[in-house]
């Protein structure tokens, strides 16, 4: 997970991944090229590519980052002794900023550390300060000195509390970042809305109209030429602005093509109210990951299953939303994590937690109080890691509104 929450995917870099090499080198601008190899190099030799592709993952190991299949920043050590090695990273001047080198040094560290390796060396020229700072930033122990036009660096790769603090650190801020998007989006489509008043897409849909949201709202429907007002989309692709949010109202056999849209248009959160999947049994579940694919791919946070009555009331638009969102409806789950999950995924906390949660939240007149829960889930690189997952429960109430989630919904005294 990056520093502003997206998704990116780690594995070893391949014999394969010549062509995908070559064109991320040429994509790179004449800047990072001659950072990174200390020379105008315009295009790799095939003995470059050969050099870079093929590693046998003991002397010689790399790593390639990629988003859709993407290359979008390559690390690599070569051992120099048995037990210190030469790295390297490069990283697409598109997502440079974003913490990918620093996420490649920590794994190029672990890798290392299997295999023996206790300290890094680079040669960094004076001017490539964003490389510099992956260093000094990752919390270990970095000494340098000039040397020959180069600031030689070195530094011993064994966890430190520093560097276990920053780890922590930065995880904790890009899942932070991850949900934003969910939780407090700036824009929604509605994708299924029906003209059918009683439809569970034309119900969100009115919400977000009625309730005050202020941030742009689309919709997208096959046939219809108007919808409350708004003109529909015939896919999401066709929006041409970003989006942040989209509300999957459809069949569950035609969410995955609504799926591949959303991750084709680079929607960042995604909440699916198609029944179906996991909670439908095994040929459910297997409809599950056959959606989370391109979410993964595409770095989507998703929340399934039956998420419909998620509200956050605020003092004002724009403010910070709740900790968590408060369920109105009954047997209804909410997750945000890095694919389509299921309840069965989930360990909540103890019985003491939810009671506290319950305590800090009262619950309206007229209705018990939902028991909150959560837990951890998700995925990021190789291997899975932490992402924040919430669970929600609740008791009937005769009638409550249902309505995304978002920071900009007026407050309501009901509520």
């Amino acid at each position: 997970m990056l520093r502003d929450g997206s998704v990116c995917h780690l594995r070893p870099i391949r014999p394969e991944d010549k062509d995908a090499v070559q064109a991320f080198h040429m994509r790179q601008s004449a800047e990072s090229v001659y950072l990174r190899f200390f020379a105008p190099i315009k295009q790799l030799s095939a003995r470059d590519l050969d050099r870079f592709t093929v590693v046998d993952n003991v002397s010689r190991v790399g790593l390639v980052a990629t988003v859709r299949d993407e290359i979008i920043g390559i690390g690599r050590f070569d051992l120099i002794d048995a037990d210190k090695a030469e790295v390297a990273f490069n990283i697409s001047d598109h997502y440079q900023g974003k913490g990918i080198g620093s996420v490649l040094l920590e794994h190029l560290a672990a890798i290392g550390l299997e295999l023996g390796v206790k300290e890094f060396v680079a040669d960094v020229l004076p001017q490539n300060r964003k490389m510099m700072n992956v260093f000094t930033d990752a919390g270990y122990e970095v000494s340098h000195h000039f040397e020959d036009g180069v600031i030689a660096v070195s530094f011993e790769i064994a966890p430190t509390v520093r560097s276990e603090v920053v780890r922590l650190s930065r995880e904790h801020r890009a899942e932070s970042m991850s949900i934003r998007t969910l939780l407090a989006p700036r824009s929604v489509v509605v994708v299924g809305a029906s003209r059918r008043p009683d439809s569970a897409g034309h119900r969100i849909l009115a919400d977000i109209l009625d309730y005050g949201f202020t941030g742009s709202v689309y919709v997208v429907h096959p046939e219809a030429d108007e919808l409350l007002g708004l003109t529909p989309y015939r896919r999401i692709v066709d929006i041409g602005e970003p989006v942040d949010l989209a509300v999957i109202a459809v069949p569950a056999e035609q969410a995955l093509a609504c799926v591949e849209d959303c991750a084709a248009a680079g929607v960042r959160s995604l909440v699916v109210l198609s029944a179906g999947f996991a909670e439908a049994g095994r040929p459910g579940g297997a409809c599950s990951w056959s959606c989370a694919t391109p979410l993964t791919a595409a770095g989507c946070a998703c929340s399934a299953r039956t998420a419909t009555a998620w509200s956050t009331p605020t003092r004002r638009c724009g403010s910070t939303p709740p900790p968590s969102p408060t369920c109105h409806r009954p047997a209804t789950w909410a997750c945000s994590c890095r694919a389509v999950c299921s309840p069965s995924r989930c360990s909540g906390l103890p019985s003491d937690a939810a009671s506290a949660s319950r305590r800090r939240r009262p619950p309206a007149t007229g209705s018990t109080s939902p028991a909150t829960t959560s837990c951890s889930t998700g995925s990021t690189t190789t291997p899975p890691s932490r992402s924040a997952c919430t669970s929600s429960r609740s008791a009937t109430r005769a009638s409550s509104p249902a309505s995304p989630v978002s920071s900009a919904w007026p407050s309501r005294s009901s509520w």
